[in-house]
């Protein structure tokens, strides 16, 4: 499936004595496969064991879409920077996620998406995210329960967002009129079954129908 040759390139060693090392470290990772890099460092207490690995990983959509056979038309760049700690049984993660001018399919994600993520094994913390979509944005953030019903509970405030640029965002783009939202909603429920409910509060300007 991939012609593409990978580059890599990584440094590390062990501490401890040489038959029974006590910790493995990487200090430099550097991959590359076509338009998917990645970068990390690193240590894993062999003892514990425990680990705590620093990932980055940078994507070229348009190109990784060629990669794959039948895969949806991908648009944009994507940053991924990931810090991964704690045990097997206790893994613990958090970084940061940006995707510049994304789309998949007939979906564009915004101009720019920037989110801050905590993770463990009961929860997902999005503890901050902001879609920017045109002069406008959405600031959000959400907490997801990893239990059987996948419990959500999620609080947006678009601000100056254009009903119109997001219905395109959507895949919609033939909507019949426009104007520009502020406010906030906070909903509450589950993803299995899918089940939201909750409060909005929306103020709107510069209606425009045509």
């Amino acid at each position: 499936m991939f012609d593409q040759v990978i580059h890599q390139a990584w440094v590390g060693h062990a501490e401890g004595a040489l038959l029974a090392p006590r910790a493995a470290r990487l200090d430099q990772l550097q991959a590359s496969l076509g338009p998917v890099e990645l970068v990390g460092s690193g240590e894993i207490d062999l003892l514990g064991p425990v680990y705590d690995l620093g990932l980055g990983l940078r994507l070229d959509l348009d190109a990784l879409g060629a990669l794959v056979p039948n895969a949806p038309v991908l648009e944009g760049q994507a940053d991924l920077r990931l810090q991964v700690e704690g045990s097997g049984a206790d893994p613990r993660a958090r970084g940061t996620i940006e995707v510049v001018r994304g789309r998949i399919g007939k979906y564009v994600l915004g101009d720019r998406i920037l989110a801050q993520l905590r993770a463990d094994r009961s929860q997902v913390d999005v503890e901050s995210l902001t879609v920017e979509i045109g002069t406008g944005r959405v600031r959000a953030e959400a907490r997801l329960l990893i239990d059987d019903s996948l419990t959500l509970e999620a609080t947006a405030r678009p601000a100056n967002l254009s009903f119109a640029r997001f219905m395109a965002a959507l895949g919609e783009p033939s909507v019949w009129a426009d104007f520009v939202a502020t406010g906030r909603t906070q909903v509450r429920g589950t993803l299995r079954p899918l089940r939201l409910e909750g409060p909005f509060d929306f103020a709107v300007a510069g209606v425009d129908v045509w």
